[in-house]
């Protein structure tokens, strides 16, 4: 018979007119035995590092068929697992039972809003602390698998559960439907996340995967998948937008950021896979049905949607048209391509969230933050591609490398956008109004390479910050300065030593292109490397419209060597190949 190191037992109390969840635990690898009651530790002593063998009947209830003491009381049921239980896994079990049995345990994360009829099979993911997780359920849920996404069961007692309704799995119904959706999955769940008890807390990106094969349903690749939701446990459902399907070996999964992620009552409808082209139709806001028409030349919209209240949004293309500026204000809008035209413009203001497949064209896209949507933006940025702007009436850092075609800048008077990482333009760079800085006052060097031209435009400026780096501009076409450009924070040169408060180093290296600096207003250089090519045939022409509208300010009393292009030229002005 089993000796008294391979119990798990405890001298706690525990009342007769009382319900309890017990669970055992024994964790060979750590050579430990637990023993929770409602989820509460009572014991956690020293165990072996295997299981000893017994080769006797299994007795519930009584220690041995000999022994003279039994269990006094009711056992609803009994779960062995093959393996130990992470502390989140015994958790969540520890609350489906506690919920099935109407019994309060204290570390209670399944919460009373699960009522019938939505409490059957209920299953349940989650973690305690961030490391001890249960990801995915697997299977016993009716049909649906829930898992954590992008590792963002990352916070305390963070956990989902979800039961269903109980109506038949194998059928599809009309009733309760949004508009254009055709049918729906007659049985539906309740699933709802929570964070140290509190319903709806957590930052939780989930999956929901629905097995078709297993509910007895036929997948139909004619249809698109859509996910629905409503708030109480009847009534119409409304569609979940934003959120694409993806079907795989019929199962329809549905991926959840945690805004779109609210608790409530979700299943699964389908439409008719009718794709979209949306055409800018005229100046306006992109909520606005007014925007919009099915047809690039005249207006068709007869249902009164947007690119974003389309059921098929997520498959839907988007184009605006050349001459119409369409205003974004709402945050979340996806497609699944953008085209922004030649002489469209497309401001996205402050508003964030969006994402798009694939973005393309040569127009204008504005931004009021360096928050662009997710997308393909290769085309766009590619080198016969559009425009970015910079505007709004604050400034902002610009702290993720990217590569753009032409970038516009065009802040308030005086608002600063700040270079904090490295920028490769395919195209010009054009600063029509406010101030383009390199560098905060703290971090690393950065570099901006400009493949065409660089314009600044009256009242605007380029500076550099007062932080002890030195930074890297690159023009390979002409410069052309009508506002102030200060590459030094020096206001006279000192040609003996090097500058501690700040260098933009200015590089003008084409090597087959002749190229025009034109200065029509303020410009301070530290130093200015011309390199072009690998002799004197092409040109760097300098033109000051004033004496005083250039200056060189940089150390010059160092020697250097070498041949074109290669040489190394230590003075304020550095002519490594071609001619000045």
């Amino acid at each position: 018979a089993p000796n008294s190191s391979s119990r798990l037992s405890s001298g706690t109390a525990h009342s007769l007119s009382s319900s309890y969840v017990f669970s055992g635990v024994y964790n060979g690898e750590a050579s430990r035995k637990y023993l929770y009651s409602n989820a509460a530790p009572l014991t956690n002593n020293a165990a072996e590092t295997t299981l000893p063998r017994y080769e006797v009947p299994l007795t519930i209830g009584i220690l041995n068929e000999a022994y003279e003491s039994s269990f006094q009381g009711d056992m609803a049921e009994i779960i062995i697992y093959r393996a130990a239980l992470n502390e989140a896994q015994r958790l969540i079990i520890e609350n489906i039972l506690a919920k099935k049995y109407s019994i309060n345990i204290g570390a209670n994360y399944l919460l009373g809003s699960f009522t019938a009829p939505y409490t059957n099979d209920f299953i349940g993911v989650g973690t305690t602390n961030g490391l001890n997780k249960q990801i995915v359920n697997t299977g016993k849920g009716g049909g649906i698998y829930i898992s954590e996404i992008n590792n963002s069961f990352d916070e305390t007692n963070e956990f989902i559960y979800a039961a269903h309704n109980n109506v038949a799995s194998d059928e599809y119904s009309t009733t309760d439907l949004p508009i254009g959706v055709i049918n729906r999955a007659s049985r539906s769940w309740r699933i709802e996340k929570s964070q140290n008890g509190i319903a709806g807390a957590g930052t939780t990106d989930v999956s929901l995967s629905f097995n078709l094969n297993e509910m007895g349903l036929e997948p139909d690749d004619s249809k698109t998948h859509v996910l629905l939701y409503r708030s109480a446990p009847s009534g119409p459902f409304t569609l979940v937008t934003g959120v694409s399907s993806n079907i795989v070996n019929g199962i329809v999964t549905f991926n959840l950021n945690n805004a779109q992620f609210q608790n409530g009552y979700y299943t699964f409808g389908k439409i008719y896979q009718s794709v979209k082209t949306w055409y800018s139709y005229k100046d306006g806001s992109w909520e606005s049905p007014l925007s919009w028409s099915l047809n690039a030349t005249a207006y068709l919209n007869p249902s009164g949607l947007t690119p974003s209240t389309s059921l098929s949004s997520e498959y839907d293309n988007v184009v605006v048209q050349n001459g119409h500026t369409i205003t974004v204000s709402g945050d979340g809008h996806s497609n699944f391509s953008l085209a922004v035209e030649a002489g469209a413009v497309l401001n996205f203001q402050l508003s964030q969230g969006h994402s798009f497949g694939m973005v393309s064209g040569k127009g204008k896209i504005i931004l009021y933050s360096e928050v662009w949507p997710t997308g393909d933006f290769s085309l766009f940025t590619a080198p016969s591609g559009g425009t970015i702007s910079y505007q709004g009436s604050t400034g902002f850092a610009l702290s993720v490398p990217r590569t753009v075609n032409n970038l516009e800048i065009s802040a308030a008077s005086g608002q600063r956008i700040v270079l904090d990482s490295d920028y490769f333009l395919n195209g010009n760079l054009t600063i029509k109004s406010g101030i383009l800085q390199f560098n905060n006052e703290s971090g690393a060097a950065v570099s901006l390479w400009v493949s065409n031209d660089l314009n600044v435009s009256t009242g605007a400026s380029i500076i550099t910050s007062t932080l002890n780096v030195r930074n890297r501009l690159f023009v390979r076409g002409n410069l052309s300065n009508n506002g102030t450009m200060r590459f030094t924070n020096r206001t006279a040169p000192i040609y003996g030593s090097d500058a501690t408060d700040g260098i933009t180093d200015v590089y003008f290296d084409h090597p087959s292109r002749n190229q025009t600096i034109a200065l029509f207003g303020v410009s301070d250089f530290y130093k200015i490397i011309v390199n072009k090519g690998s002799d004197d045939t092409y040109e760097a022409f300098f033109y000051a419209g004033e004496p005083g509208f250039f200056r060189l300010l940089g150390r010059s009393n160092q020697e250097g060597g070498g041949t074109p292009p290669n040489r190394s030229i230590l003075a304020a002005f550095s002519l490594q190949a071609g001619t000045a």
